[in-house]
């Protein structure tokens, strides 16, 4: 049998979702889910902002001088501080560890799993609406 997916007519064309709670991303195209993924938010002392955003800029692989870090497929949805990325990487290419996913250990963005972030970064435009939930 082949898999024929469902489109949800409750979502929103295209949208990014995020559940601090399940530490879960999801996206829609078309209303069409695209994909589900572990992701790692903010630490509790330093929070995912939770509320209705867009997609503001994308950049390949930027440097953050605040936490000394190159952040892959960054995506902003609150510029200039809070973002999308892979999980982020030293300048030796030495990049944190996939155990940190699923767990609140971020400075307040969502880090996102190696190639699911690459997915997201090409598929997302600027202006895409993001929905970040406690749920």
């Amino acid at each position: 049998h082949s898999f024929i997916p469902q489109r949800d007519l409750t979502r929103e064309e295209n949208a990014i979702e995020v559940s601090v709670a399940h530490q879960r991303l999801q996206y829609y195209d078309d209303g069409f889910q695209m994909a589900s993924v572990m992701v790692s938010t903010g630490k509790p002392s330093t929070p995912t902002p939770i509320g209705e955003f867009k997609i503001d800029n994308k950049f390949k692989r930027p440097y953050s001088r605040r936490a000394s870090l190159y952040m892959p497929y960054w995506m902003a949805y609150k510029a200039p501080a809070y973002g999308f990325h892979e999980l982020p990487e030293w300048s030796n290419g030495a990049k944190e560890g996939a155990d940190h996913l699923g767990k609140r250990v971020s400075g307040g963005c969502i880090r996102l799993p190696v190639g699911a972030a690459q997915a997201m970064w090409e598929w997302a435009d600027v202006g895409v609406p993001v929905s970040i939930t406690n749920n």
